[in-house]
């Protein structure tokens, strides 16, 4: 087909994945269709080659995840006590906030768990705005725990302060420390 003829038939567009070519498609009124795509990883070739690498395992993988959600979802979880945290987590002190993940720099934390620890800043006093307590999380004066390597218990929290009550529990026959974030 020659390119003039080409151009005078009515034509037929499909985007993959660049949302400023649907922009202009929209703007010329073309009809289009857009499919949302974006490259495996971010294009991130060594990710890639990892993410190959566990393919084979894949429906290990999605058969372990659905047992654990069968198993959280059947879960009976009993209270069997209340304690302070500076109680139960050992060398807990002023201006200390414990998580639940690894540890991470205050930097390369997600937003959610970074905006429980502005909140805990802010709750304990520790600072009047937003910006300030953000400011004191970058600074290291605060001292953020990872909960991984406190008590064995396995630990179901955001963050934590040392006045707050814990709540011990027992699911059948696993102990398990769960935490309440509020007062």
């Amino acid at each position: 087909m020659a390119i003039k003829e080409l151009f005078g038939k009515e034509l037929k567009v499909i985007n993959i994945g660049s949302p400023s070519f649907v922009e202009d498609l929209k703007l010329q009124k073309v009809k289009h269709t857009h499919l949302d795509w974006r490259p495996p990883a971010g294009g991130d070739v060594s990710l890639i080659k990892a993410l190959n690498k566990i393919e084979q395992y894949r429906d290990k993988i999605n058969a372990a995840n659905e047992e654990m959600v069968r198993r959280v979802s059947s879960s009976e979880v009993k209270l069997i006590g209340l304690k302070l945290a500076k109680d139960v987590v050992p060398n807990l002190k002023e201006k200390m906030i414990l998580h639940a993940g690894p540890w991470i720099e205050y930097k390369n934390m997600a937003g959610p768990v970074k905006g429980a620890i502005i909140g805990a800043i802010l709750y304990e006093g520790w600072a009047k705005t937003h910006e300030e307590a953000a400011q004191l999380a970058e600074s290291g004066e605060i001292k953020i725990l990872d909960l991984p390597e406190q008590p064995p218990e396995r630990i179901i929290c955001l963050v934590k302060r040392k006045d707050v009550p814990l709540s011990s529990a027992a699911e059948k026959l696993e102990q398990m420390l769960l935490i309440d974030s509020e007062r």
